[in-house]
């Protein structure tokens, strides 16, 4: 592979990570202003609000999705589908700076007992409902987000080059046949 070419998959990796985090920045900006204005409206009634958290959890992931989808489907480039690896390093910065956290204080010491990885997943990856509340539930949602962003960006980027592929393909075979 010549260095032209590698270096044009560089910036087109480069411009896909950023429009992917516009797409993130978007998504989670509808998406909660979605879920403040639902949970103020369906405050008394736990079945709508909970219709609302799924809603936005479309939105929060779908933006991303279908902006992966349309860019790509112009940009055909298979350098866009793998900005799931910036979310991954991202994820992976976040627990191995928390985890030297963890190591050097006396009270996280303690409470994990000395699982640090164990507790980390727990913090990111936990289900608890009743910290949603805490700071925790906030760092899962600033953690998560732009993960999830990232991963749904790229699939809606491979679903991009998937389309592309079949259209050009019955393209040919219309003008061949024709």
């Amino acid at each position: 592979m010549s260095s032209r070419r590698v270096w044009t998959h560089v910036a087109a990796f480069s411009i896909h990570t950023v429009f992917a985090f516009l797409s993130v920045v978007v998504g989670a900006g509808v998406g909660l202003t979605l879920l403040v204005v639902a949970t103020r409206v369906a405050s008394q009634v736990p079945f709508l609000r909970r219709l609302a958290e799924i809603v936005c959890i479309f939105v929060f992931v779908g933006i991303p999705v279908v902006s992966g989808f349309l860019i790509n489907l112009r940009a055909r480039n298979r350098s866009a589908c793998m900005v799931w690896t910036i979310g991954l390093l991202f994820l992976l910065a976040v627990a191995m700076w928390d985890i030297s956290i963890f190591r050097r204080s006396p009270y996280y010491q303690k409470l994990s007992a000395g699982q640090y990885l164990s507790y980390e997943s727990n913090q990111l990856f936990g289900l608890d409902e009743a910290r949603w509340g805490k700071s925790n539930g906030l760092e899962e949602f600033f953690v998560m987000v732009p993960i999830l962003g990232s991963v749904a960006y790229s699939s809606g980027a491979w679903f991009a080059l998937r389309c592309g592929r079949e259209a050009d393909s019955a393209m040919r075979n219309a003008s061949a046949g024709g």
